[in-house]
């Protein structure tokens, strides 16, 4: 990151007394209610925790030292926590490797401002806020672990049934990698690329999704629209899956493109920029 651009490290307390004193339910991310099973007395000891909190960082005060004095929170935390709350466009990135282990992040789009709000370790939350849009690109970057240029797997556009990638991602974990590719030889696919598919599968090294939403503020029973990209990176490269289903037959049929770490980051970058557009 850069000078634009500005890090802060926030507790669940923290963050509670905040919504609860700006005045906003929930951030996207935290559920309908983030103070769901707790008690009354749990909740505001929670938020009385977070007050004490951010005094003692400076980022919160009272007007005066009479008991029911207005609070006033820093004018950044103000920016940061009101862009994520009510932004109009916002980018949902996961990326979840072999072990299972899910990394998350949210960039939420102001009229200027950008924030990137995720939770890299249990109980704190990150916001970093920036001016800078390559600054964000390359978080996304980094994330997504497409800093290695790589060329995209020598195969072509592979398209298959989602059954039969489901029965063929199951038998690959199962170590029957024999059947896996007699199963997409049958299925039309030359050998050399049933080969790299099922090697990629059995080699594969984590599933990221980078979806843009423009969600209508004060309209929350119409659905997003949503948009995105799904990538699964193995040892043979990256490949971007596309899933299409047929409205006549309900069958889902999935693409699956091999696609090089740059073209990767064009597409990302595409969506990231359509999202600043959106909102200047």
């Amino acid at each position: 990151m850069n000078e634009n651009t500005i890090t802060l490290k926030i507790s669940v307390e923290e963050l509670l007394f905040l919504l609860f004193t700006l005045g906003y339910k929930t951030l996207p991310g935290l559920g309908d209610n983030p103070t769901a099973g707790l008690s009354e007395d749990q909740i505001q000891r929670a938020i009385t925790s977070g007050f004490n909190a951010l005094r003692a960082r400076e980022w919160v005060q009272k007007s005066s030292d009479r008991d029911n004095a207005p609070i006033v929170v820093d004018n950044t935390l103000v920016a940061i926590i009101g862009i994520c709350a009510t932004a109009s466009h916002l980018m949902f990135i996961s990326r979840q490797d072999a072990s299972g282990l899910q990394e998350t992040s949210y960039i939420h789009y102001g009229p200027h401002l950008t924030v990137i709000h995720a939770v890299h370790k249990l109980g704190v939350h990150e916001f970093t806020a920036s001016t800078d849009q390559q600054a964000i690109l390359e978080y996304v970057i980094e994330m997504l672990r497409l800093v290695d240029v790589r060329a995209a797997p020598p195969a072509e556009e592979i398209q298959i049934s989602q059954e039969l990638l489901d029965i063929i991602t199951v038998a690959v974990r199962d170590g029957r990698t024999a059947d896996s590719i007699s199963s997409l030889r049958e299925h039309g696919l030359a050998i050399n690329t049933a080969n790299l598919l099922v090697e990629s599968l059995s080699t594969m090294r984590a599933n990221s999704l980078v979806t843009l939403l423009h969600v209508q503020q004060g309209q929350e029973n119409n659905p997003p629209s949503v948009e995105g990209i799904n990538l699964m990176e193995s040892s043979t490269g990256f490949w971007l899956l596309t899933t299409k289903t047929d409205d006549g037959t309900n069958n889902a049929m999935v693409t699956i493109q091999p696609i090089s770490a740059q073209d990767c980051t064009q597409r990302i970058n595409t969506l990231l920029q359509k999202a600043r557009t959106a909102v200047q």
